[in-house]
């Protein structure tokens, strides 16, 4: 049986302390104190740092100024490293910069600096560190140039080869995707960028054909999993698989492929079967939205019950709460600015302006940008995923205020349960 399921209740289940999901044939778990840490994995996910996003078209010495990013960002990593248990690795959920890759180098240059200034109380504790590429990584439309420069640029900071080597860590031979397995949970990193668009470079064509088939032979045969979990940027879909496309989804075609492959994986019992065997959810765990959403999604008439589990993580960064929002969407909600171009969704939901062939009026929007975008503690946060061995997962977003206030004062610590 699969986990309970419900479509797009996100502001229901952040009102939890945790959100809990569970295969049915698990058992309930419970973790005293003398147990914590053993089986359990604890991940942390900071989505869209993004330095430089908020003041990129400002005006003289503080255009692309990042020190409230950063400080957001940095004060983060620190949080992270109060965790106990503490983390088993740290996600960067893509848009670690803001400079487009084939703009100002300089610029672009400080930026990724500061992502490996504000990572190091989490490397100094070998903490590894996970990246997944986000379009301001490598471009909203990029080209193989981009490609290769990404993979120069953030080889030290996500790319260590002796990362993750106690958990069968393998590296995608061409690419930057990645795969690891934790016990009974595979995980799997992927660049969402490729399946953005339809694009007509040849090279980069071949670059999403080669990751596709990777997901392919890596997810083949996945035994006893009981969870698949993928990181990438850019979610496949917020609230169903045949949403119209846009800027905060994939194209359709490729969306359709990947998500066949992965649900055939999960479809498929391990040798002999248990008596007690259903389908693992397939995880996605994203950002690029700046906004929270989360979603569960049953296939309809799907035999096995294959679940697709959507968590987008709003920013480390600089937050945007679309339309009336206020951090947290539905995924119908979500699905609706998703599936708009870019300039129009800013123009809707963050100006609130009228969008025309001409473009947004009224053009600047100072002042709602001012409201809705913003890098402050009671906004900019990580989420926080804990598994078991038994294939019980819980998980919550905080923001930087909540975390400060779970701090215990008598060991600086911010216990999490098991």
């Amino acid at each position: 049986a699969a986990p309970a399921v419900h479509h797009g209740k996100s502001g229901e289940a952040e009102k939890s302390a945790f959100v809990q999901l569970a295969p049915a044939a698990a058992p309930a778990v419970h973790h005293d104190e003398g147990e914590k840490g053993g089986d359990t994995i604890v991940v942390v996910q900071l989505a869209d740092p993004q330095l430089g996003m908020l003041n990129q078209f400002a005006s003289g010495d503080l255009q692309n100024d990042f020190t409230e990013e950063a400080s957001m960002a940095g004060q983060l990593v620190e949080m992270a490293t109060k965790l106990d248990p503490q983390p088993t690795f740290l996600v960067l959920g893509g848009d670690m910069q803001n400079q487009w890759p084939n703009q100002d180098a300089d610029e672009g240059k400080r930026e990724r600096h500061a992502v490996e200034n504000f990572l190091a109380p989490i490397t100094n504790l070998n903490i590894p560190v996970v990246c997944t590429p986000g379009n301001h990584d490598l471009g909203d439309h990029p080209s193989a140039e981009d490609l290769s420069k990404y993979k120069v640029w953030w080889k030290n900071t996500c790319y260590n080869e002796v990362k993750l080597t106690d958990y069968s860590y393998e590296k995608a031979p061409d690419g930057v995707s990645e795969t690891w397995r934790i016990g009974k949970y595979l995980f799997l990193q992927i660049d969402s960028q490729l399946y953005y668009d339809n694009t007509e470079d040849a090279n980069v064509r071949a670059a999403r054909d080669r990751q596709t088939a990777w997901i392919n032979e890596t997810t083949s045969n996945i035994g006893e999993t009981q969870y698949i979990v993928i990181f990438t940027h850019i979610p496949p879909f917020m609230n169903s698989p045949d949403e119209a496309h846009g800027w905060a989804n994939w194209n359709t075609e490729d969306r359709r492929q990947v998500l066949s492959i992965l649900e055939k994986a999960a479809s498929h019992p391990p040798s002999p079967r248990p008596n007690t065997w259903s389908p693992p959810p397939i995880m996605w765990v994203c950002g690029h939205f700046h906004t929270n959403v989360f979603n569960i999604y049953e296939l309809p008439k799907s035999e096995e019950k294959i679940v697709h589990v959507i968590q987008v993580t709003s920013a480390a960064g600089t937050t945007m709460y679309w339309g009336e929002s206020q951090g947290t969407m539905t995924s119908q909600q979500a699905a609706a600015v998703a599936g708009k171009p870019i300039g129009q969704a800013f123009c809707e939901d963050i100006c609130r302006g009228a969008w025309s062939g001409a473009g947004c009026d009224p053009k600047f929007c100072p002042d709602a940008k001012n409201e809705r975008m913003k890098p402050i503690e009671d906004r900019s946060g990580m989420h926080i995923f804990v598994f078991n061995s038994m294939g019980k997962m819980i998980q919550k977003w905080f923001t930087l205020k909540d975390l400060k206030s779970l701090v215990k004062q008598d060991t600086g610590k911010i216990p999490l349960p098991g």
